[in-house]
This record gives C-alpha cells, structure tokens and sequence, in this order.
C-alpha cells in the first residue's frame, strides 16, 4: 500500500465578522433591466468592515479597513400587461395571461420594440408590490411584482 503524504493538518482560518456578516442590500443605480418580459432589479451587498474614527471637530466616522462585500442578487417583476392608445383615444389593455387570444397581433414584436426602444416612465421597486411602466409610441407594458396580480385593467394610461 502506497500513503500520500500530504504534509501537517491544516485548520481552517478563523472565522472572522466579515465572514459571519448579515448582507445590507441596497439598490444598484442602474435602475431595472427591461428585457424578456421582465423587469429586473440588481442589488448589491454594502456590507464592508470599519472602524469609526474620531474626526475632532467633524464628528466621528467610520472608514473601511477591511474587506467588502461583493455578493450581487436580483428580482424580477414580470410582465403584467401591454395597451395602447387608439386614434379614436380609447384605450384597450392586452393582458399577459391571455396574450395568446391575441394570435392576430404581433405581441411579441410589440413587447421587443417597447422593450429595445421604450422609456421607463414609473418605477417602484418593492419586491411585494411593485410596478415598471415602459412606454413606446402609443404602447405601455407593466410589470409586477408576482404578489401584485392584475387588479385593475382598465386603463393602465
């Protein structure tokens, strides 16, 4: 029998409050992300270990001295529904469970120019019930996040 000899164990090092911290999410500034059907919001963790600093006059404040944290994580609001406005000034909502009803208008076409060309016009990024509003020409698409169902229709103008 032939032994590998790895050399002394080793112990892990210790572990260390950086290592053990609760992750502070904040938003990125990019704002949402507006691609296949989904609004999507990035947030990164602004966790990073200091060390508060008496400033005299200023105050104290606290000053990174050692690692930041680098974890990124996202959520997505889905794509709730797509109207327009008509000539005539009506305004007609399409929505996302039954675009397939729709077989005659070219929904995904629209969905992409709104999405390639559109405006983000309102945001509120609550994870619970949130909405995006993305305008193109005559064409709004909302989306929601999932524990915000489609409640109200009409109109979304």
């Amino acid at each position: 029998m032939v032994r590998a000899f790895s050399g002394p164990p080793t112990s892990p090092p210790p572990e260390t409050s950086f290592d053990r911290h609760e992750h502070e999410w904040e938003p990125t500034n990019e704002g949402p992300i507006i691609e296949d059907g989904a609004a999507i919001f990035l947030e990164q963790c602004r966790y990073a270990v200091t060390k508060t600093v008496d400033m005299g006059k200023y105050g104290l404040e606290d000053i990174v001295v050692g690692p930041e944290c680098d974890e990124t994580r996202s959520y997505r609001f889905e794509l709730a529904n797509i109207g327009r406005v008509l000539p005539s000034g009506e305004r007609i909502t399409y929505l996302a469970s039954e675009f397939d009803r729709f077989s005659h208008l070219p929904l995904d076409d629209i969905i992409v120019d709104i999405e390639m060309k559109g405006d983000v016009v309102d945001v509120d990024p609550d994870r619970d019930s949130g909405t995006v509003r993305v305008e193109y020409e005559n064409w709004r698409a909302e989306y929601r996040a999932k524990h915000n169902p489609q409640s109200d229709p009409y109109p979304i103008f």
